[in-house]
C-alpha cells in the first residue's frame, strides 16, 4: 500500500468535526514546516523530514493528539501551563484549533530550528 492510499484510510474512517480539525491542523503544519512529508506511522498522520518524525497527529474521540515528543511537550508547557497534556500528548478539544493556533506555530518553529 503507498502512502496516498494509507492517508485515504486514516482520513476515510474519521467523523466530519474530526476531518475539518486535523486537516486544519495538517495544512497550518505543512505551511510552517516547508519540505516535510506527511506519512502514516504509528498509524497516525506524521510529518516527516529527511527520515526525522518532526510531529504526529491523531483524530481522537474528543480531541486532536498532537505528538512533538517529550521535549516539545515540555517546550509547551513552558509556554502555556494551561494547556491539557499527557504523556507525550497534546490534547487540542475539538472546537477549539484555531485559538491553538498561536501556540502551535511557536512549536512548529522551534521543531524547525531544532532540526534545520
Amino acid at each position: 500500500m503507498n502512502i496516498y492510499s494509507e492517508l485515504e484510510v486514516y482520513f476515510s474512517g474519521l467523523e466530519p468535526k474530526q476531518y475539518q480539525a486535523l486537516v486544519e491542523l495538517l495544512d497550518l503544519t505543512q505551511s510552517s514546516l516547508p519540505g516535510g512529508q506527511w506519512v502514516i506511522k504509528y498509524g497516525i498522520p506524521t510529518l516527516e523530514k529527511n527520515k526525522i518524525n518532526l510531529i504526529h497527529f491523531g483524530a481522537n474521540k474528543k480531541h486532536i493528539g498532537v505528538y512533538p515528543g517529550p521535549e516539545g511537550i515540555d517546550f509547551l508547557k513552558a509556554k502555556n501551563p494551561k494547556i491539557i497534556t499527557t504523556k507525550g500528548t497534546w490534547k487540542i478539544p475539538y472546537g477549539q484549533e484555531k485559538l491553538m493556533h498561536p501556540l502551535l506555530l511557536k512549536l512548529l518553529q522551534w521543531i524547525d530550528q531544532k532540526y534545520d
